[in-house]
């Protein structure tokens, strides 16, 4: 089963590279992390971008719910944090986001995992969690150092609308030095 997910971001004008584009020590380490992947086409990534030079579209393409968790344990903390920060300071969008190829039930599971337990980022991850904001939220798992949460989605359309994302907490745990894992099962 392979599982598309296509990504189109905006930017207002051409001043500032997509962050797709640009090269740091961050996207150079998950370039280098996607390498092995891509070379076994569990995971392929294919970018274009519009005619006026306006509009980036990603398209990833995962051989199975397995590399899609790959992928997205490569898409780590500091990865999306350094990216929040380059968007926002250009004011770069995410227009639309789909994924396509899962027409069952599945899971997504998201440990979250604090080096210092009981800090204000944690108790805020857990209060936005527990709002369970798109009503996916199936079972939320409390420790002294982790939260874990599951969510269950009814097929790949029902993630594209009302997945569970935590990017308005990114610079938050980041700073925390909070890491995280998901993955991807079938119900």
């Amino acid at each position: 089963m392979a599982i598309t997910i296509t990504t189109v971001y905006a930017r207002p004008d051409t001043s500032a590279e997509f962050y797709y584009n640009i090269v740091n020590d961050v996207q150079t380490s998950v370039k280098s992390s996607l390498a092995p992947h891509r070379d076994t086409s569990s995971l392929l990534v294919n970018a274009t971008i519009s005619n006026d030079n306006l509009n980036l579209t990603l398209v990833s393409t995962a051989a199975d719910l397995t590399a899609l968790g790959i992928r997205a344990n490569i898409m780590s903390v500091a990865l999306d944090n350094d990216f929040t920060t380059y968007t926002t300071q250009h004011s770069h969008t995410r227009v639309s986001y789909t994924m396509v190829g899962i027409d069952a039930p599945f899971t997504c599971t998201t440990v979250y995992h604090f080096p210092t337990p009981g800090s204000a980022v944690e108790t805020a991850l857990n209060t936005q969690l527990s709002d369970n904001i798109h009503g996916r939220l199936s079972n939320l798992i409390v420790t002294t150092s982790t939260i874990t949460a599951i969510h269950t989605y009814s097929n790949d359309a029902d993630y594209s609308t009302n997945f569970w994302s935590d990017f308005s907490l990114i610079p938050d745990l980041h700073a925390a030095g909070a890491t995280r894992t998901i993955n991807y099962a079938m119900v």
